[in-house]
C-alpha cells in the first residue's frame, strides 16, 4: 500500500528539478534510504537500511566524504532536508584551513632563517608569540571539525611546528622563554593526539 500511495502522489516535475530533495518525504516520519537523519555519530545521510535482524542503517556523515558508519536504527532521528543543508554549510573548509596555516608558517620561517644550517632567530620571542597564534588556530579549527589532523595537510605543519620549536630553543637562554615554547610543544602535540 505505501508504494501505491508513493506512486500516486509522485511529482515528476517536481524530482526533475531537485531530485535529491525530492526522493523522500520529510513529513514522513520513518526513515528510508536517501532520508536525512541525526544520531550521536552526527548528521548524515541514510544509504542503507537494515537487514530485517540487526536494526542498523548505514550512514553517510556531512562532515566527511569517507564518513561512512553504521547507527542503530532505534538512535537516529529524521530531520528534513533543509536542517541538514544549515549543517553542511556551517562545515569548516578543513583542507583550504590548513593549507593556509602551513603556507603562513612556511613563508614565516624563510622569513626569519629557520630554515638555514645553523639558524638563529634574531627574535624568538616574537616567534613564540607567532607559535601560540598558529596554535590557536588549530585548537579552533578541531573544535569545528575533530577530523583535523588526520587531514593530508596537517602533516606539513607537523614538520614546519617541530623545526621552528627547535630553532626558537636553540636561539634562546631566557629559560622562562624556553619553557613557554615547551608548553606550547606540549600543548600542540595533545592536539595531535
Amino acid at each position: 500500500m505505501k508504494h501505491l500511495k508513493i506512486y500516486e502522489d509522485f511529482d515528476l516535475d517536481k524530482f526533475l528539478e531537485d531530485p535529491g530533495g525530492n526522493i523522500h518525504d520529510d513529513n514522513d516520519p520513518e526513515i528510508g534510504p536517501g532520508d536525512w537523519v541525526t544520531s550521536y555519530r552526527g548528521i548524515g545521510q541514510v544509504l542503507e537500511m537494515p537487514k530485517a535482524s540487526n536494526g542498523i542503517i548505514k550512514v553517510q556523515l556531512v562532515d566527511s566524504p569517507k564518513s561512512i558508519v553504521r547507527v542503530p536504527l532505534d538512535l537516529a532521528m529524521k530531520i528534513k532536508k533543509e536542517e541538514a543543508e544549515i549543517s553542511i554549510s556551517r562545515m569548516p573548509q578543513t583542507e583550504k584551513e590548513l593549507d593556509e596555516i602551513s603556507n603562513g608558517l612556511n613563508s614565516y620561517s624563510e622569513a626569519i632563517g629557520a630554515y638555514e644550517d645553523n639558524p638563529a632567530i634574531n627574535d624568538p620571542e616574537s616567534a613564540t608569540d607567532f607559535l601560540e597564534e598558529v596554535l590557536v588556530e588549530l585548537i579552533g579549527l578541531k573544535q569545528k571539525d575533530p577530523y583535523t589532523i588526520y587531514h593530508k595537510e596537517y602533516s606539513s605543519i607537523l614538520m614546519t611546528f617541530a623545526n621552528l620549536i627547535d630553532v626558537i630553543i636553540s636561539s634562546t637562554d631566557d629559560n622562562v622563554l624556553i619553557r613557554k615554547v615547551k608548553k606550547i610543544d606540549d600543548d600542540f602535540y595533545k592536539l595531535s593526539e
